[in-house]
């Protein structure tokens, strides 16, 4: 079977629209419902999660993910050959051992019959050894929900299924566009800043250019690409980052520098 390696890290964004989902409940009165952006990947693609968060409630529902507790989601994973691999266990906030943040909403309050939806991309939490299908298993370990008027509860575990498939350059490029597409043209913030981590997260020669044209987006975007960049750390991606170092855009030029700068001490 061929053999290839992938590793798999997580942030949580909002606004984006959710497709086949699987409902888990909070006690009956909130749906969580989980689902894929792509139900197929390859290697250097992040793994995206879409996750909707509905009230069925006619009062306040407060929903809190329990990220900021000293474990904050379970994370477990079946391969093809069927041997599980149970991910560490990460909170909230930045994460120095494994490099991958939440964010932006760990804890919020539902209005009545409110939704939010959110996203888990996943970049290098597990590693995926062969091409295949997987099993996905997701639980917030500490996450409590609880009404107004009294009423509390847990969200419960949920499986999902993904395939991990060899590259084609068709697809990727479709993909890449589309995100490019989403950040440059999307009238809500939430939507750019989504597309714009998931767009970073390729471990792809091929966003090079991408992540150029990202970091002059907006100002907010230029730590994203010039991360991606060094993650990259080929020639081609110091040769971008050397060139975005002396950019006329201070925020720029100084994420680029510091990259590079990185880079040279390894």
């Amino acid at each position: 079977m061929n053999r290839i390696t992938r590793s798999v890290s997580t942030a949580v964004i909002a606004l984006v629209m959710l497709n086949h989902p699987v409902f888990s409940q909070g006690k009956d009165f909130v749906a969580v419902r989980y689902s894929l952006l792509w139900q197929t990947i390859s290697p250097g693609e992040p793994l995206v999660i879409n996750v909707e968060i509905e009230n069925l409630l006619d009062e306040p529902v407060n929903v809190d993910l329990g990220l900021g507790q000293a474990a904050g989601v379970d994370v477990a994973v079946t391969p093809p050959n069927a041997t599980t691999y149970r991910a560490r266990r990460v909170t909230g906030g930045r994460n120095s051992c494994c490099g991958m943040y939440f964010g932006p909403m760990p804890t919020v309050t539902l209005e009545a019959k409110q939704i939010v939806r959110q996203q888990m991309i996943f970049d290098e939490w597990f590693k995926v050894p062969v091409y295949g299908k997987y099993a996905l298993n997701l639980k917030f370990v500490n996450a409590n929900v609880r009404a107004a008027s009294g009423l509390s509860g847990q969200i419960s575990s949920s499986s999902l299924e993904f395939a991990v498939v060899p590259r084609d350059e068709n697809v990727i490029r479709t993909r890449l566009d589309g995100l490019e597409k989403t950040i440059g043209s999307s009238d809500y913030p939430d939507s750019r800043t989504n597309a714009a981590l998931v767009l970073s997260q390729q471990a792809d020669p091929g966003i090079i250019p991408y992540m150029t044209r990202l970091a002059y987006m907006d100002d907010s975007y230029a730590r994203l690409a010039t991360s991606a960049l060094e993650r990259l750390a080929t020639p081609s991606a110091m040769d971008a980052l050397d060139e975005l170092s002396r950019s006329r855009n201070a925020t720029v030029g100084g994420a680029a520098s510091a990259a590079l700068a990185r880079l040279r001490k390894r």
